[in-house]
Order: structure tokens, then C-alpha cells, then sequence
């Protein structure tokens, strides 16, 4: 048997072939309320060799708290704004974010308001990825995990710019810098394209990378010119920049290792998280047309484990603050049960 969840929260099985890799039959129905709205780097169920589930059921405290940090390190702020939600996308002026939980308990997509510490619901259905257009007035996410909706951030009707085709699943990476494009990312299982959405008008999507191992958290530079992103390209997962349009060159930015990269507003830096959670600062200087990165130098170690498929934080205004997401001080609210003579 193998284990699923499903995206509307139930957990469910189906019986898995060895042989083939693939699952035949009809699932079983295990439970209506595994917790599917947890922060994506907290497991919600597991199966041991001889067939007992754990799973969490539901759950009332957050598991990731928001932090701003100094560029030297220090801790400026008490948390900000505690939840379980997916991503982590600031507005250019970093008074607002958004995230989304795409669980069965309180799901839907939410702005924060990080000026006022304020937390408000956009959308009360399940939604995957979300984004804020820079200048914070537009929220995009990602709906049934195949269509891409945009929407005030104060409200209203939302409208869709693309559906995935049949057989893809759609994630939603970024928010270009111009307010003209969003990046986002169809996969079928291992195969991955970054695409480049317009917003409005007839002009089509443009694939800006594709059949790269592991390929994920990609982010525009400001201009447009360039886009950075991990890839597991080698035995570990490296940063990289690449040219847009795409010509299939690639410049590597980290040495021993990262994930995570992300722009300061000038494109004059880029900053990643190395395998220890160390933040790292690259100059990007620019030569003969192309970047000339420069070694890159550590800034301050985060405590986050770095996951390669993860929105960790967040490049303040100036690069001068780091909003971070840190996992949160209390578990308090976790109900984990103990499944037990589950197979039919």
C-alpha cells in the first residue's frame, strides 16, 4: 500500500506495484482531517515498515514565526504575524506580504499588513502558491493547483491569466519587477519548466528553463535580463543565474552549495542560503554584457534549515533588513494520531 494525502485534506491509501512504480485500485479513505495547512517543511503523516500511521490531525498554534533581521544579524523585531501559511512574498516597500494555506482548516489566501502587524483574508478557498505585485496592490495565486488567478489586494473578482494543461500542476515563483509578468513553474513528476506569464495582452509564455534537475525557487532580476535559481546540477543543489531570453548558458553564483536566491531591488546583489542556513551576498557587477559575480561573503548564519523548494525569507528594502521565517517557539495545539488495522 502507499500512503496519500489529498489536496482537500483527507489522508488517504492506494495500493502501490513494485514492480512498475505505479498505484492501481481505488484509494481508501483513512481519515477527513490530516493537517494539509502545516508550514510545508513539517510532516503531516508517516507509515512504518509494519504498517502504523502517525498522523497530525489538526492543529491551532503556528508553526513559523516572521522576524526581521539586521544584515549583521540582529534580531530588530518580535515575531510578526505567526501562521501556517505557504510562501513568503513581500511587496517592494515590504509594508505588505502574502501567504496561502491550502489545507482544510482556515484555508484561503491572506495579506499582511507587517506595518501594523495585521493579518486579513483575501480568498476563503485552498490555494497553493501565492505572490504580491510590487507595488502591493495585486495578489496572484495558484488555484487547484492548475490555474493562476490575480486579485486585489483589498478585494474583489479575481481573474485568470493561465491554466496549466491537462496532466501539469502549476507553482507560482515570482512577480517581476515591472508588474508585467509572473514566473511560475508546470511540472509533470521530474519535468520542470519555468515559464515567463504575461498579465495582460496577447503576448505568449515564454519558457525560460526547462530539464534541470531539481530546478526551483527562480526569481527575475530587476531589469528583466537575468534569472537566478537552485538546481541540482551536480550532487548538490547550486545557485545559477541564466540569460532571458534564454540562450542555455548558465553562470554558477554559489561555490559549495545553495538554495534560495533572491535579488536586491537594484540587481547590484544576490543573496542565497548556503547548506548550514548561513545567509550569503554576492555582488553582481555586470561585464561585456553579462554578470561578473563576486565571491561570495556570509552575512550571518539564519538557524533555518534550507529546504530547496522553500520561500525562507525575504530581501528588506536596501537589503538592509532580512525578513526570516523561523520555525515557531511552541507546538502547543498538535494532535497526532496513531492509525492502527487500517489495511482492507
Amino acid at each position: 500500500m502507499s500512503l496519500l494525502t489529498a489536496p482537500d485534506g483527507r489522508l488517504q491509501a492506494q495500493r502501490f506495484n513494485p514492480r512498475d512504480g505505479t498505484l492501481v485500485g481505488e484509494t481508501v479513505d483513512l481519515s477527513d482531517s490530516v493537517a494539509t495547512g502545516l508550514d510545508p517543511a513539517a510532516v503531516a503523516a508517516a507509515i512504518s515498515e509494519d504498517g502504523l500511521i502517525a498522523f497530525i490531525a489538526s492543529f491551532s498554534a503556528p508553526t513559523s514565526e516572521l522576524y526581521w533581521f539586521s544584515r549583521d544579524g540582529k534580531r530588530l523585531s518580535q515575531p510578526l504575524q505567526p501562521g501556517p501559511g505557504v510562501g513568503l512574498d513581500l511587496s517592494r516597500d515590504a509594508r505588505l506580504g502574502v501567504n496561502s494555506v491550502a489545507g482544510t482548516l482556515n484555508p484561503g489566501v491572506f495579506v499582511l499588513d507587517l506595518s501594523r502587524g495585521l493579518r486579513s483574508r483575501l480568498t476563503t478557498s485552498p490555494a497553493g502558491d501565492s505572490v504580491i505585485s510590487p507595488e502591493g496592490r495585486r495578489v496572484a495565486y495558484v488555484v487547484q493547483r492548475r490555474r493562476l488567478d490575480v486579485q486585489a489586494a483589498l478585494g474583489g473578482d479575481p481573474h485568470t491569466v493561465f491554466t496549466a494543461p491537462t496532466g501539469q500542476t502549476l507553482s507560482l515563483e515570482h512577480w517581476s519587477d515591472d508588474g508585467k509578468y509572473l514566473i511560475a513553474m508546470t511540472n509533470v513528476g521530474d519535468d520542470r519548466q519555468v515559464l515567463r506569464l504575461p498579465i495582460e495582452g496577447q503576448e505568449k509564455p515564454m519558457i525560460l528553463a526547462s530539464n534541470l534537475k531539481l530546478i526551483d525557487e527562480t526569481r527575475l532580476s530587476p531589469d528583466g535580463r537575468w534569472l537566478a535559481f537552485n538546481a541540482a546540477l551536480s550532487d548538490r543543489n547550486e545557485v545559477y543565474v541564466s540569460p532571458v531570453p534564454p540562450t542555455g548558458e548558465r553562470i554558477q553564483i554559489s561555490t559549495a552549495g545553495g538554495t534560495s536566491a533572491r535579488w536586491r531591488e537594484d540587481g547590484g546583489e544576490l543573496y542565497y542560503l548556503a547548506p548550514d542556513g548561513t545567509l550569503m551576498a554576492v555582488k553582481m557587477a555586470v561585464r561585456d554584457g553579462r554578470p561578473d559575480p563576486s565571491v561570495p561573503v556570509p552575512l550571518f548564519k539564519t538557524g533555518i534549515t534550507p529546504s530547496y523548494n522553500l520561500d525562507h525569507y525575504a530581501v528588506g528594502p536596501g537589503a538592509k533588513t532580512f525578513l526570516l521565517r523561523l520555525p515557531a517557539a511552541t507546538t502547543e495545539g498538535l494532535v497526532a494520531t496513531l492509525l492502527v488495522n487500517w489495511l482492507p
